[in-house]
């Protein structure tokens, strides 16, 4: 699992790399949205791995499939709405 799980994490690096150089390349990022984005990761990370510490994974788990649920349901009737 570990294996397929760092095998998925390269390829997405990879691909997310070469989209954003071809972006760069063509002009299409404005700065100033993607400095905002790349900040909020970079303290969104830091807090979140600070908070996850304490929270066992089967907690972690059922935390994560509530909000799967959630989207799942804000989705489904948005689109019958």
């Amino acid at each position: 699992m570990h294996l397929a799980v760092g095998t998925s994490l390269a390829i997405i690096t990879l691909n997310s790399l070469a989209g954003i150089a071809s972006h760069v390349i063509a002009g299409n990022i404005d700065w100033s949205v993607a400095t905002l984005f790349i900040l909020a990761g970079y303290f969104g990370t830091l807090i979140g791995s600070q908070l996850m510490g304490g929270i066992s994974e089967k907690n972690l788990k059922k935390m994560f499939a509530s909000f799967i649920l959630i989207v799942a349901t804000f989705i489904l009737t948005r689109n019958l709405l």
